[in-house]
């Protein structure tokens, strides 16, 4: 086991890695070496500081051994040998001036146009001074036609951020960049990539819960907002029917529906069927499509039409919807409000048919 000893020089006790060691490090070692043979860390005879006077100020300063020695044109800074260097040059100084903040004496560049000894000096010196203003005029904004003052020196050409960017979106050539057929290309086929991702699956059914919980649509200061807009442009109207679908239910679906035997007997009202497509791929197909009443189970779709299907537009939209519906393997079959109203037998039996031959 290695002994234990107590520094020489600063008394802290170390574990010695040589037999020779005395000192816990070398730094102590050079000042023992110093303390018992007057020799510095290099092991030579300390000689004593070198005293003299600065070649360009005069001020008296010491230097050590190791440096050289001190001579006629020795200075005491680097700054006061720079000022000696350009004083042989000739490009020298002009004389003593005194600071105009604490009346210190001192030198300065012949063509300096400095007035005080220090920053110091003349951040106390520049306190309470106002800088000059710049002159300023009058100039009329191109977008808003409003006046503004601004300093003959600067180049704003518009009053503010607002009017610069309007200014800008209402110019040709940068509508055509930022609308072009590129850019909505570059649109589009990004956000086809986000809503592929889970997140965009994860904003598109929170889109459609919050319409769902509140709709904007529904709501009855809207509603009475957008009649009173319409009755004042004149084309306000009041359709005294009932349009069904998207969750609105008509008094004849809900009357086959119940007698068809409601949920027990797996017919449901408003039930979606997954078409496969995606608004995004312009298929001119919804994401699903939605039924009346059907049965999931025998795959039968039962559409109650009322006033409005007659219409060419409507009238096209339901073919279109009836086969999609049967590529999908489904049976869609169509009635008529007064037909479910007034003939509810008939159409009892129309529907058994349909669920026997399948």
């Amino acid at each position: 086991m290695k002994p234990v000893l107590v520094c020489a020089v600063c008394s802290t006790s170390f574990i010695p890695k040589t037999k020779r060691q005395r000192t816990c490090s070398r730094k102590c070692g050079y000042a023992l070496k110093v303390r018992l043979y007057g020799t510095n860390w290099m092991g030579r005879k300390r000689k004593p500081d070198q005293v003299g006077n600065c070649a360009f100020c005069g001020r008296e300063f010491k230097r050590s051994c190791r440096d050289a020695k001190i001579g006629p044109n020795t200075c005491c800074s680097k700054g006061c040998a720079t000022s000696l260097r350009e004083r042989r040059k000739g490009n020298g100084r002009r004389g003593m001036i005194v600071c105009l903040q604490c009346g210190t004496a001192f030198e300065v560049p012949t063509r300096s146009k400095q007035k005080y000894c220090s920053k110091v000096c003349a951040d106390r010196g520049l306190v309470g001074r106002q800088r000059p203003r710049a002159a300023r005029e009058v100039r009329v904004c191109p977008e808003c036609s409003a006046g503004f003052r601004v300093p003959v020196y600067a180049k704003q050409t518009f009053c503010s951020r607002s009017c610069l960017a309007k200014n800008k979106i209402s110019r040709p050539e940068i509508r055509a960049k930022l609308y072009g057929q590129s850019s909505r290309a570059k649109i589009s086929a990004k956000r086809k990539a986000f809503m592929q991702t889970e997140e965009g699956l994860r904003q598109r059914q929170r889109s459609s819960r919050r319409m769902r919980e509140d709709n904007p649509g529904q709501r009855p200061e809207n509603v009475t907002k957008a009649m009173a807009t319409k009755e004042a442009a004149g084309i306000g109207h009041v359709w005294l029917g009932q349009r069904g679908g998207n969750g609105k239910l008509t008094p004849a679906q809900m009357e086959l529906h119940q007698a068809l035997g409601g949920d027990v007997c797996g017919w449901k009202m408003e039930l979606p069927i997954l078409t496969g497509h995606h608004s995004y791929d312009k298929s001119g197909y919804p994401t699903n499509y939605k039924v009346d009443v059907g049965c999931e189970a025998k795959k039968v779709a039962v559409e109650i039409d009322g006033a409005g299907h007659r219409s060419k537009k409507i009238s096209a939209l339901d073919a279109k919807k009836t086969r999609k519906l049967e590529l999908l393997g489904w049976r869609v079959l169509r009635f008529t409000n007064e037909a479910v109203t007034n003939a509810l037998s008939s159409v009892l039996s129309r529907i058994k048919t349909t669920l026997a031959d399948s």
